[in-house]
Order: structure tokens, then sequence, then C-alpha cells
């Protein structure tokens, strides 16, 4: 297999490293593996999985021949779109763990996350609103069916009089259940509103409803016409469709993740003395856990190791990675940055912080009740001027025709119904989002189509939206620094897992520099690295920390950047300025927006760069 990759130009992840074998315990537990594989019988069971390394023909062709590494392994199909492998293996021969440990072995590690145990709720169209649009559907097209002499014009024999009478009767009885059925929402939302002293835009289609079932049912009993039960039945059956449309809109846009896609499944929990990897979900108050570089901190917890630098740029927005001491809380989708920290579990998954802002109402909101569409602000308006129109025009006609006046009010409430309204709506929304989100432009609630126009008010998220993070300028600022320093300051940065050291390092790197092993590197988290190479100490760090290990003052940076200062043989040669990198096209697209919005940052970093901003 190893020899595939020499085909491609830009082979896939090759990775070989070796894995501990209780990372993955947690996959033996029948519970997890129930909720992991989505077919299981007496010999072959099968599973998929998300892999985020899946990015070239190589990664396809490797992950689909799995079976030549372990002979457990039936087959392996790939969707590259969705980078997911589906895996069928013979459970006599190998298992779940086998699997994820070969996996993240070669490199194809399986983004495992916690709401992957939760059994999700299936979003579908409700039943009793598919039952409705089928009653609404049948009694529609046999309406018509009855109806097709009317459209001819035909007309009917004394001999086939009967016939006539006949469709009558049966249109009415198909019409009487889509309108105490398949009508009966709208029928009860008017109602409600008026109960509630208020007019929505299922008033007006009340009414017109109504209009239309009464005014057909008066024809046809009274032998003056053949009444409009088609197309009452038809305007139902097309309502019903467009909500059924709006329901699918609704769910296109709705997010249904929550905290639990985020965190992971699994963590090491010390049991006697023992490392063990267990399901996060199993953890309880006063467990200790351990958590290596890169891993998520799963719930709240107190700090155990001496100290930990944490990334909480998910939470916080902020870049800038925070130290923590001894005895500290550390809050839940903090990110581990450098060596193995212990922690002390102070809440369980479910009860901390984190859970707390996904579930708050304040930012959870998924139905705005402030909110009221365009329709429902003209709704009282449209139907008090529809209402009068009708009356006075049978009024007039009273005078006029007294016969022709009920004929008269009940077409205007029929023609007026706001039909084209009511349908405009879901089917303008659905296309709007399509629109919307082929053009990389997501809401998160559909209100939001009718309320974009408005806008005059623009808050910008700086990280990753304005600002690219791993594009930031770093610019040396003092004399220029020899071969020696370069070399000195390079091999002090290699093994730090400080995001600036690490940049620090790559700045020097495409130089071709020659590393020293140092003699002793002793790293401050948070706020620098004391390097010493035989006769050569080096400092770099931040300007707190030079001063307190060297005892020299920094000149104060008349600049708003970030600085990371150097000092070799206790003496100041410079620092490094780190300045945030605007996304190309940011500038002109902001000289655009600020002559019609106004415009605001929304940052969690460092004042300093917000200044900069």
């Amino acid at each position: 297999l190893h020899t595939y990759y020499d085909l491609d130009s830009t082979p896939g992840t090759t990775i070989k490293q070796s894995i501990e074998r209780k990372r993955f315990d947690y996959l033996i537990d029948k519970d997890v593996q129930e909720k992991l594989i989505d077919f299981k019988n007496a010999e072959v069971a099968s599973a998929s999985f998300n892999i985020p390394n899946i990015h070239c023909t190589s990664c396809v062709w490797l992950l689909e021949n799995l079976q030549n590494l372990n002979d457990g392994i039936l087959q392996g199909t790939v969707n590259f779109l969705k980078r997911r492998l589906t895996i069928v293996f013979d459970t006599k021969k190998t298992d779940l763990r086998s699997i994820v440990e070969l996996l993240t072995t070669i490199g194809y590690e399986p983004n495992l996350k916690l709401d992957q145990l939760e059994e999700k709720e299936q979003v579908s169209i409700p039943r009793d609103l598919w039952l409705k649009l089928g009653v609404a559907g049948f009694c529609f097209g046999n309406i018509m069916l009855f109806s097709f002499p009317e459209y001819l014009n035909m007309s009917v024999s004394d001999s086939v009089d009967t016939f006539k009478v006949l469709f009558g009767i049966l249109n009415i009885l198909l019409a009487i259940p889509v309108l105490v059925y398949s009508s009966i929402d709208y029928l009860k939302s008017a109602w409600a509103a008026i109960n509630q002293k208020g007019i929505n835009l299922d008033v007006p289609i009340s009414i017109g409803i109504i209009a239309l079932f009464g005014r057909s049912l008066y024809e046809i009993l009274s032998g003056t016409g053949a009444g409009y039960f088609d197309s009452f039945s038809g305007f139902i059956f097309f309502l019903l469709i467009g909500k059924m449309v709006q329901k699918k809109t609704f769910q296109g846009l709705s997010f249904d993740r929550d905290y639990k896609s985020y965190l992971p499944i699994s963590v090491l929990k010390l049991i006697n003395g023992v490392e063990r990897s267990v399901s996060v979900k199993t953890l309880t108050i006063g467990d200790e856990i351990i958590l290596r570089n890169n891993e998520l901190i799963p719930c709240d917890s107190i700090l155990q190791s001496d100290s930990a630098i944490i990334d909480y740029s998910f939470i916080t927005g902020e870049s800038t990675p925070v130290t923590k001491i001894y005895g500290e809380l550390i809050f839940a989708g903090g990110k581990i940055l450098g060596s193995q920290t212990r922690m002390l579990v102070s809440k369980k998954v479910q009860h901390s912080y984190l859970t707390q802002l996904w579930e708050n109402d304040a930012i959870n909101l998924t139905n705005d009740k402030t909110h009221q569409s365009l329709a429902d602000r003209i709704s009282p308006y449209f139907t008090f001027i529809v209402i009068v129109i009708a009356f006075a025009s049978c009024l007039t006609w009273f005078f006029i025709e007294p016969s022709k006046a009920f004929t008269v009010f009940t077409a205007v409430l029929i023609v007026a119904c706001p039909c084209a309204l009511a349908l405009s709506g879901p089917f303008t929304f659905g296309s709007a989002t399509n629109i919307l989100s082929l053009n990389g432009l997501f809401l998160k609630n559909i209100e939001g189509i009718e309320s974009i126009g408005n806008v005059d008010t623009i808050v910008f998220d700086k990280t990753g939206t304005i600002t690219d993070s791993e594009k930031a300028e770093i610019t040396f600022i003092g004399n220029a620094l020899t071969e020696e320093e370069k070399e000195l300051i390079y091999s002090s940065t290699k093994n730090s897992t400080h995001p600036y050291s690490k940049k620090i390092y790559r700045f020097f790197k495409e130089e071709g520099l020659n590393y020293s092993i140092p003699e002793r590197i002793e790293e401050i988290r948070g706020k620098g690295i004391h390097a010493s190479f035989q006769l050569t100490n080096v400092h770099l760090g931040s300007k707190s920390f030079i001063e307190e290990y060297t005892g020299i003052k920094i000149p104060i940076s008349g600049t708003k950047s970030s600085h990371v200062y150097i000092v070799i043989d206790y003496k100041f040669v410079g620092s490094f300025e780190f300045k945030n990198h605007l996304r190309t096209g940011v500038d002109k697209l902001l000289n655009k927006l600020k002559a019609a919005f106004n415009l605001y940052l929304l940052s969690g970093d460092n004042q300093k760069d917000g200044i900069w901003l």
C-alpha cells in the first residue's frame, strides 16, 4: 500500500504512528457500540465514521482497501463529499475498537463526538399534515371530476337531471371533510387571533374559506348553480402544500447541533492510579481526568497540575491562550495546549457552564415572539378594507337588485381572499433560502429573510471573519539578527506549544537554520521561555516575563500590536511584532458598507488588536 502514494503528486495522509490502546477502551462498552454501529447480525456489522483527513484519491483508495491491513474488514466505502467512511466487518475477526485504532494509526482518526451516543430526533413533516393534504387532494380531484360537465357548459336533459343533483350532493359530501379536517388549522388560528383581539393572515383566509363553502352550499341546495367546491378544495390543497414547503424550509434552516456535537466521546480517567478511557457521560463530581495536548475539556473542572495553557477561542473568541494555575476553575469547551494536564471534575457534562450557555433562552431563540411578519402586519387593515367593501357592495346592490346582494357580498369575500399572499410566503422564503445558501449566507431564523432589508447596523466578528489567524504578519523590530542569534531563537522555540512560539519557529524555518539542542530549557506557560546553550542564555516572552527573569527594563512599544521580546545573554536584542492580517478585499468591503451601515467590531482579542483594527 505504501507505494500507492508515489502515484499522486499531492498524496494523502501518510502518518504512521503508534497509539495507546487504552485510549479507545470505551469502544468495548456494548452501549457505546450499539450507538455507533449502523447494522449488526450474528456475523457481520456495519459502522460509519466521519473522517476529516480525507482529501484526495489516495485517501479514498487506501480507505477502500483496508481489508489488506485487517482481514476482518470486508468492505470499505467512502463518501468523498461528506468525508464519510462506511465499513462492513466480520464481528468474529475484528471489532469496533480495532478498526478505530487502525484508522488512527494510519492517520485517519474518526471524528467521534458525544452527540453520536444520543438518540437524535428525526425531523420530518407531521403525519397529520400529510393526512390533511391527502384528504384535500383526494376530494379536490374527485370534485373536479364531478364538476366536469359544468366546465364544458354541457346541457343536461331531464332524463339525466338526477345525476346533476347526485353530483352536487357528492361534491357537498366531499367538501365537508376538507372544511372540518383539512382547513381546521386555519379556522382555529383565526378564532384564536380574534379571541386575543388581534388579526393575523389566517383571519381573511378563514373568511374566504367560509364564504366559498357557504356560497357553494347555497347554490347547490337552492338549485341556482353548481357551486365552487372545486375551487374551495383546490384552495385548501394548495395552502397545505405551501405549509409543507414552509416546514421543509424551516427544517433546512434549523440548527440541529448542540454542545454534544463539539465535545469528545471519551476521556482518560485516573482510577486507582491507572489510566482508563471512559465515556464522558459517565463522569461524576470528584473524578480525576487526564487531558493531553489539543484535547477538549469535557466538563467544568478544577486544575490539579501546577499550571496549564487553555485555548478558549471556541467559547470567547479570544485567540490568545489563557494560563491557569493549580486550584483554578477550568470551564468546559477549552482546549489544552502543551503537556499533559490533570483535572478534578467539578460538574457533570450536562451541568457545565458551556451547556448552560448553549441552552440559554437569550441565545437559543427559535421563536421570536416580538417578530411579526409583513403579512400579519397588514392583515388587520386588509381584512377591514375587504369587509367594508363587501358590505358596501351588498348594500349598493340591495337597492339596485336585491336578489344579487348576497351573491355580490360573497363574491367580494371570495375574490379578495389573500390566497396568493398566503402561498407566496413559503415559496418565496424557500427560494430565497436556497439562493442565500448557495452564496454562502446562512440565517439562523427564517424571519431574518424578511427583516434583512431593514438592517442598518452590521456587527463583525473579528476572528476568522475580518482577519485570517493563520496569516498573522510577523515583523522583527530591532537591529538585524546575526546567523547565530537566529539559530538560538529558532532552537529555543522549536518544541514550544505556545502559538506565538510556533509562529516564530515557522518564521525562521524557511531559512534552513541549524538546530542546536538546548542544555536546559524552561517554559513558563503563558509567559515565556528560558533556554541555555553552553555559555549562552536566551529569554523570550512577554514584557513582564523579561523584566522579572532578567531585570532588564523593556522600552514601551509605540505600536498597538502584540509583541514577544528577545533577550540573549541578558542583552535586549529586539522583539517580534504580531499583527493581524486582514482577509483579501475586506478593506474595500468595509469602505463600501460604512457609507450605508453603522459598523461595529465584536472581538474577544486583546485590546491592542482591537484598537489596531
